[in-house]
């Protein structure tokens, strides 16, 4: 009964990171090459296959089995809780959100260091809050700098923990002005796949940005859909 029920279920996969499963390459190492026959085994056994983002879906139809559908699903929806009924936009200080695990690989401090040295240098009314967890383990160099920026710039906050509890980032979104993403547009993944944001990889902080009802700054070809354009400021 249950291998007769199984049969006629049909299982949807949602894809994060494209090329990580798509372009997943045999290796000689034990635990990648684990990884590899996996991931084969499971974009092929699925019956179709879902992404968070319209540019990913167009992507991944030109690279997917044939007969496989993919399905768009919107990753984030606006609330109006999430609006901030606290929130004061003609506060004197713009706040600008900076969410996401602390990683180096996937976004670039250093604008954020660079923009904290001009707001100092400009005694410009702007804070600046990194919402995500810190890896001291794995990156200990760029947290310590971090840290250290802190005690230099008291506009430049962040949570000097492994995660940030969800109180904490609901709060930290409801008051900013802004929500930015210092991202690396292209990057290599922990198993060496190059991602392309907006292209090949969904990002959760368009999510964040939409849930909050927050405008945008994102890097120059950072893709994003038609319809956010208008609340992105790019540098």
């Amino acid at each position: 009964a249950v291998a007769s029920l199984l049969k006629e279920t049909r299982f949807y996969l949602t894809i994060h990171d494209i090329h990580s499963m798509f372009a997943s390459k045999p290796s000689l190492h034990l635990r990648k090459q684990i990884h590899h026959i996996g991931k084969k085994w499971l974009i092929r056994s699925v019956s179709a296959y879902v992404m968070l983002s319209r540019n990913a879906c167009n992507h991944l139809r030109s690279i997917a089995f044939p007969g496989k559908p993919v399905n768009y699903l919107p990753a984030a929806l606006f609330e109006e809780k999430n609006s901030g009924k606290d929130f004061d936009p003609s506060l004197s200080t713009i706040n600008i959100a900076v969410p996401g695990t602390v990683d180096p690989r996937r976004r670039d401090y250093r604008q954020v260091l660079e923009l904290a040295r001009s707001i100092n240098e400009k005694k410009l009314p702007i804070a600046i809050t990194i919402c995500g967890g810190m890896n001291k383990r794995d990156h200990p160099d760029l947290c310590n700098e971090l840290l250290h920026a802190t005690d230099q710039y008291p506009f430049l906050h962040l949570f000097d923990q492994p995660f940030v509890t969800v109180s904490d980032l609901e709060k930290t979104l409801r008051n900013a002005h802004f929500i930015w993403l210092p991202s690396k547009v292209q990057f290599k993944d922990k198993m060496g796949e190059e991602e392309t944001y907006g292209i090949s990889k969904n990002s959760g902080v368009v999510n964040d940005a939409i849930c909050y009802g927050k405008p945008m700054i994102l890097p120059q070809g950072f893709c994003i859909e038609e319809g956010q354009e208008p609340s992105v400021l790019r540098y």
